[in-house]
């Protein structure tokens, strides 16, 4: 048999070929579902309009535990120094779009459950794969994969997400939880106007500018419940609001005020805060007296916070055998983790470095790869010694 770095390494790379350029899945998802099957899967593809997804089990019983993960990717953009979509080795570095966010992933969990249930054919522990088609995109395809096994009245007890966690080096960092996001639009209508009769018109752009300040000096923990924690606190970083366009002016046309401005904003917030708590607190911000000021708000995933429980003692357990301790953060981005945790699972994120995420030259250290297996590989024994 090939050794662990060849299959994983391998693995990885079929799958990172198997994608489009637009960022969806082309195959990968039937090459792990053969994968499965021959390990005793039940496999069965959940389809959405735009992607499929990947629902796979093993072991009888309601509940589960589940490895969640996904094979879209971003686009690939310009200015590699490899071919993006064929996964180049490089030295001891494997280099392609999706190779750490989260095609690595996969295929380590994969040749993980291989060699368990090779050396354990008999375990009782019951296994789910949720592998979604959109979660950089959409990120309808785990509700759905939830939805679906809820319908065959089946849970999720404990589920392990193999989104790029560590910082520096693998199991530096885990995440138990995440912030929320919420965004908006504002279009602000002024009077158009020559630059030399500003009593004539009103300025957009000046109205724009005091709204910005507004919103980049808005005390998000001001008004926080009592009790609840201070930005930090186990894990939680601090709410914020960060612009990310703002659109005015006529081209060429420096002597006329414009008669609108627009801009964009992200809230990156904490819990115990709720995106219906951010937009009534912030409307008085998106006012101005000399503008029609217009908001369109979008996007709105919720803060998740998962429960402290053997799960993640036993992730500290296997990390500690090699001689990490992690930092239990809250930090980074959205992940499907939160549509798992609403149902009530713990929930806890393990992956590799997100160093290079969404860059050009995406990639992984080959032995961190190598090393992911046998991670994923120990984490599997203490869940089955300890499932009951």
């Amino acid at each position: 048999m090939s050794s662990i770095r060849e299959r994983v390494v391998s693995l990885t790379q079929e799958l990172v070929r198997r994608s489009k350029p637009s960022g969806y899945d082309d195959g990968g998802q039937a090459l792990l579902a053969e994968r499965l099957a021959a390990l005793g899967f039940t496999c069965e593809t959940v389809k959405l309009e735009h992607c499929d997804n990947l629902l796979a089990l093993r072991g009888d019983g309601s509940e589960y535990f589940a490895f969640s993960g996904h094979t879209d990717v971003v686009p690939a953009g310009a200015g590699w120094s490899v071919d993006p979509f064929q996964g180049v080795v490089v030295g001891d570095r494997l280099i392609g779009r999706g190779v750490a966010d989260m095609k690595g992933s996969v295929a380590a969990w994969i040749v993980a459950l291989e060699d368990f249930i090779a050396a354990n054919p008999d375990t009782r522990l019951p296994v789910a794969l949720l592998i979604a088609g959109d979660e950089e995109l959409l990120s309808k395809g785990t509700p759905a994969l939830l939805e679906q096994l809820i319908a065959n009245n089946k849970e999720i007890r404990w589920c392990l997400v193999g989104e790029p966690s560590a910082r520096v080096s693998l199991g530096d960092c885990i995440r138990v939880g995440r912030r929320g996001s919420l965004s908006a639009k504002v279009r602000i209508v002024g009077v158009q106007g020559h630059v030399a009769y500003p009593h004539l018109a009103r300025n957009p752009i000046h109205a724009a500018a005091r709204i910005i300040q507004r919103l980049t000096t808005f005390d998000f923990d001001e008004g926080l419940p009592a009790g609840a924690s201070s930005p930090g606190d186990d894990g939680w970083p601090a709410s914020s609001l960060q612009c990310s366009e703002i659109k005015a002016g006529m081209d060429g046309a420096g002597n006329v005020i414009p008669g609108e401005a627009n801009i964009r904003f992200n809230i990156r917030f904490r819990s115990p805060l709720t995106r219906e708590w951010l937009r009534e607190r912030l409307a008085p911000l998106l006012t101005d007296p000399e503008a029609r000021v217009e908001v369109e708000w979008s996007g709105g995933s919720k803060p998740y916070d998962s429960k402290s429980g053997a799960l993640r003692q036993a992730v500290l357990d296997v990390l500690a055998r090699m001689g990490v301790a992690p930092s239990v953060a809250r930090d980074g981005g959205t992940s499907d983790g939160r549509f798992v945790a609403e149902y009530g699972a713990e929930v806890v994120e393990l992956g590799p470095c997100n160093e290079t995420i969404h860059k050009v030259d995406e990639g992984l250290a080959i032995s961190e790869l190598t090393q992911l297996v046998g991670v994923y590989y120990e984490i599997l024994g203490e869940l089955a010694a300890r499932w009951r």
